[in-house]
Parts: structure tokens; sequence; C-alpha cells
């Protein structure tokens, strides 16, 4: 019984690890970023090649200048918040800034967005509603 116990344990505890931790390639490729200031007009449009084990996060940070917090978001989930992006700010009370993967809403933040070869990632502005 404690033998089970010690490997449930341990399986948890990896899947915690996983869960939780960064996203990171495992695939090299060449991404572009389009960064949009609060008017729509585009501020930057870049290609960025990435390795396998990088994340967003990690190419944003060698590319630009950028400011984030982490963040407590909800019980379990925890990430960085991207306040700012060469110059375009947001202070995330009144803005935010909007992440698009391909034209489509990213439904993870830049810790854990998927980078995929020929993927384009747009940052915008947006008024929190």
């Amino acid at each position: 019984m404690k033998i089970a116990l010690s490997l449930f344990v341990v399986a948890l505890a990896l899947g915690a690890y996983f869960f939780f931790s960064p996203f990171q390639s495992d695939e090299e490729g060449v991404i572009t970023i389009e960064i949009h200031d609060e008017n729509e007009n585009l501020v930057a449009r870049d290609e960025h090649p990435f390795d396998k084990d990088d994340s967003l996060f990690t190419v944003l940070d060698e590319h630009y200048e950028i400011i984030f917090e982490e963040r407590y978001i909800r019980p379990g989930f925890s990430g960085k918040i991207l306040l700012a992006i060469d110059g375009v700010e947001t202070d995330f009370a009144t803005t935010f800034i909007y992440i698009e993967k391909d034209g489509k809403k990213a439904l993870y933040g830049i810790d854990d967005l998927p980078l995929e070869d020929g993927s384009v990632y747009t940052f915008r502005v947006r008024d929190v509603e």
C-alpha cells in the first residue's frame, strides 16, 4: 500500500511539474511577430528563428524590449502578463495586450503558447471591457 501511495505522489508531482511549467517547442522554425499600437498602427513586423526548447517568451525577451509581471490568474494558474513590448504599453487595468496566433485569438499566454513554424503572432492593445 505504501508503495502504491508513493508512486501516486510521484506521478502527481511529475504531472504538476509538466502542467505548470512553461511551454517549450519541440521543433525548430521561423515565426513572424507583429506589434500594433493602440491605434492599430503596425509598429513592427519581424521574422525570428526559434530553436527546440524555445518558448514565445524567450523569443520576445531575446528580440524585443518587454516588460512583464508574474501574475496569479486563478487557483492553480499563474503566468507572465505582457505589459509592454517595444514601447507599446498597457496598464492591465484599462487596457491589455491581446495576442493572436495566425489571425485567431490565442488560447494561451506568452509562456504557454506553442511555437509553430510559419505562424504569425500578433500583439494588439485592447480595452478592458
